[in-house]
């Protein structure tokens, strides 16, 4: 149980990481009148921004999990 419930804070982490980085590299290649070069350099940045963002995204949910099962394993401890 406790894997699955890690397994959604990392996947979930990643996704939404990967996106807002995503969006954030998208930025550059808005510039109107960029070379060929200047794009594949802002293509390079949209994947590396987005790949940052999925790396800390995941990171963040699998803080944010373990802090859910510690909260779950509390509850359960206090009852009685």
């Amino acid at each position: 149980m406790r894997v699955v419930i890690l397994l959604v804070g990392i996947v979930i982490g990643c996704l939404l990481g990967a996106v807002l980085g995503l969006l954030i590299g998208l930025g550059a290649l808005s510039v109107p009148g960029v070379g060929p070069v200047i794009a594949a350099g802002s293509l390079a940045s949209v994947i590396g921004t987005a790949s940052i963002g999925a790396l800390a995204g995941a990171v963040l949910g699998v803080m944010s999990m373990l802090v859910a099962i510690y909260g779950m394993r509390r509850r359960s401890q206090a009852r009685p």
